[in-house]
C-alpha cells in the first residue's frame, strides 16, 4: 500500500470516528485496531493522539466517547489540549493507567482547577514535561503539587495563568527538588518584576527555554535582565510584550 492510499484510508476512518465516535471506538473496536497494528506501537500512539487532537477540536471529545482502553499504560507522551469538556475524574483515571508518562499537555483546559491536580500528577511520577497554558483556574496552588508529586520535572508551561503570581513561581522554583535541571520555563502574562529572573539565575542553572512576555509590567530593567539570564548560551527567551 502506498504512502498516499494509507493517507486516504485514515482521512476516511477519521471521518467516521468523528461522525459516529460512540460507535466506532468501542472497546471492541480499540481492541481490533490495537491488534491489527500491534506491530507499531509509535504508530499506534500517533494515530490515537490525532484522534483525541481531532475530537477536541470538533468538541466532541467527552468522557465517554472512548473507553479506557484507548489509552495504553506504556505511553510516554500525551496531549489534552484544548479539552475544555473533559472532567477531573477522567484525568484522574487516565493519569492512573499511564504512570510511565513523560510528558502531559493540558493547556487550555478551562475547567482544570487546583483541585484537580493532584488527583492526576500523583499516578505521573516519570513526567518530565507538563503544559498549563491558559488553565485561568489554576493558581499558585498548583506549584505546591507539582513540587509533591513531580520530583523529575524539566519542563513547566504556565503561561496566560493570571490567577498565579510571582510570589508562587518563585516559590516553586526555591524548592522543586529537580530545579537545578530545568530546561524551559514558560509564564508569560503572568506579572512579575526583577526577583523572579533572579530566582531563575540562582536556581536553574540549565535554562534551554524561557517565556516572560505579555506583563504590562515589563519594563527595559527586567528585558536586559531576562536577555543576561537567559539568554546568550542558554537558549531560547521570549521577552514579548503587549
Amino acid at each position: 500500500m502506498s504512502n498516499r492510499e494509507g493517507n486516504t484510508l485514515k482521512d476516511v476512518a477519521m471521518r467516521i470516528i468523528l461522525s459516529f465516535p460512540a460507535k466506532a471506538l468501542t472497546a471492541a473496536a480499540v481492541e481490533r485496531a490495537d491488534a491489527v497494528l500491534s506491530h507499531d506501537k509509535e504508530g499506534r500512539q500517533t494515530v490515537k493522539q490525532e484522534v483525541i487532537d481531532a475530537l477536541i477540536k470538533d468538541n466532541r471529545f467527552l468522557d465517554e466517547t472512548m473507553p479506557l482502553s484507548f489509552y495504553e499504560e506504556d505511553q510516554r507522551r500525551l496531549s489534552f489540549k484544548g479539552a475544555s469538556k473533559m472532567t477531573e475524574s477522567l484525568l484522574e483515571q487516565v493519569c492512573a493507567i499511564i504512570p510511565a508518562l513523560e510528558c502531559l499537555d493540558l493547556s487550555a483546559c478551562f475547567s482544570l482547577t487546583d483541585s484537580a491536580l493532584p488527583l492526576a500528577l500523583s499516578h505521573c511520577p516519570s513526567l518530565k514535561t507538563l503544559k498549563l497554558e491558559n488553565c485561568r483556574k489554576l493558581t499558585d496552588a498548583a506549584f505546591d503539587h507539582i513540587v509533591k508529586f513531580n520530583r523529575q520535572l524539566q519542563a513547566l508551561h504556565v503561561g496566560g495563568n493570571f490567577n498565579m503570581t510571582q510570589e508562587g513561581l518563585i516559590r516553586l522554583l526555591s524548592t522543586h527538588p529537580n530545579r537545578a535541571n530545568f530546561e524551559e520555563f514558560y509564564c508569560s502574562g503572568i506579572h512579575f518584576t526583577s526577583p523572579l529572573l533572579l530566582a531563575l539565575a540562582a536556581h536553574c542553572p540549565t535554562l534551554r527555554g524561557l517565556g516572560i512576555g505579555y506583563n504590562h509590567l515589563m519594563t527595559e530593567e527586567v528585558r536586559r535582565e531576562g536577555g543576561r539570564e537567559g539568554g546568550r548560551e542558554r537558549g531560547k527567551v521570549d521577552c514579548a510584550s503587549k
